[in-house]
């Protein structure tokens, strides 16, 4: 017990301090519940009771379908005294945020992937009167128990949704957009994933390197399928193939890095000189295969991941990657919901709009 007291309390005075020196102005929304406790390594009882201290205070207050927003000292916020784009006379929406579920069902969700851009898409709508309501779907659910027991004006699709909900919202006419994903029946926002690819294998191949090692996520996964084709396409181009035929396929997970990477060097002659894995958790299981292997990143084999995520930034070496501009997708697919709430007859054309990449370097990659 006391040990959860003393946490509470230190969420409590780390956010009472950063208001009291500005880091949040009057009328802000303070991350979610969800951010916060994975942002201060808490539970959400432990974050729900900070923030009620900090309401008792009246520091902040909770407004329905908004959050917690800071109030001005000494007083309580107003719905008008939130900082939107919207009037605050315009009606709220509700918009549901489904996510893609298997039998892993904390693993689907705490994705870094989906979790990033979750958070990012609540702080869009936010600022649009729209509350974001997310659950997870998989192929068993009905997306109208859902739709039974609350009223959504859109929906955001995530991922590698079951096309059965993709449709089944198109039959009810409930404007819907599929992020992080394409499907030519849908308006579709999603990354360049082949450019991306490609992007990789351009930049090892002017880096020096020719024996150049593939590490897939699961190729169920159009990302993944698609992030191989422009790296394979682009090696190909310059007359090489991945080095040792293309490893993994079945998962995004470190422990399949890891695996995977291990197994590779166990049938490959030499060591590959540069690894592109298709997502950064596997990049970093790679990493420690290298490791044990007694093989030094980036003095004897270079790693490039995909997805630029706080993980890759914080490993020893800090690592080279593909970043997916997450906040740049999150603003897009809300602003076509937006669109097409304005005009329905916009979902009669599904666009696949494509935000491009960026390679980031940092320290994982070496010249040769």
């Amino acid at each position: 017990m006391k040990k959860k007291a003393f946490l509470y309390q230190r969420l409590y005075d780390d956010i009472r301090q950063k208001i009291e020196q500005g880091a949040f102005a009057a009328g802000q929304l303070l991350p979610s519940e969800r951010e916060l406790g994975d942002t201060y390594g808490v539970d959400r009882t432990t974050v729900r009771r900070a923030l009620q201290m900090l309401s008792d205070d009246q520091l902040v207050s909770k407004l329905p379908g908004k959050g917690t927003i800071i109030a001005p000292t000494g007083s309580t916020v107003s719905q008008g005294a939130i900082n939107t784009t919207n009037s605050s006379s315009e009606p709220m929406r509700t918009v549901g945020f489904f996510i893609p579920q298997n039998k892993k069902v904390a693993d689907k969700i705490m994705f870094p992937t989906y979790t990033s851009l979750l958070y990012l898409t609540e702080q869009e709508c936010s600022e649009r009167n729209i509350r974001l309501i997310y659950s997870a779907l998989d192929e068993q659910k009905e997306l109208d128990d859902y739709l039974s027991s609350m009223r959504f004006d859109g929906i955001i699709f995530l991922s590698a949704i079951s096309h059965k909900h993709l449709n089944r919202a198109l039959e009810l006419g409930i404007p819907s957009v599929l992020l992080n994903n394409h499907m030519p029946e849908i308006m579709s926002v999603c990354t360049d994933n082949m450019e991306g690819g490609a992007q990789v294998a351009r930049y090892l191949y002017e880096q020096g390197h020719r024996n150049i090692m593939l590490l897939a996520g699961n190729r169920v996964s159009i990302n993944c399928r698609e992030r191989i084709q422009g790296f394979t396409d682009e090696l190909a181009s310059r007359g090489l193939s991945c080095y040792g035929g293309v490893f993994g396929g079945t998962s995004w997970t470190f422990e399949a890095g890891y695996e995977e990477t291990k197994r590779a060097l166990g049938e490959l002659h030499t060591p590959p000189t540069a690894l592109f894995a298709c997502g950064d958790r596997l990049a970093l299981g790679a990493l420690k295969a290298f490791q044990e292997a007694g093989l030094e990143v980036p003095n004897d084999v270079s790693i490039v991941g995909y997805d630029n995520s706080e993980q890759a930034r914080y490993a020893n070496p800090k690592l080279t990657s593909v970043d997916t501009n997450l906040p740049a997708l999150s603003a897009a697919a809300v602003r076509v919901l937006l669109g097409i709430f304005n005009d329905p007859t916009l979902a009669g054309f599904p666009l696949k709009i494509m935000v491009p990449p960026t390679l980031v370097e940092h320290d994982s990659v070496l010249s040769r």
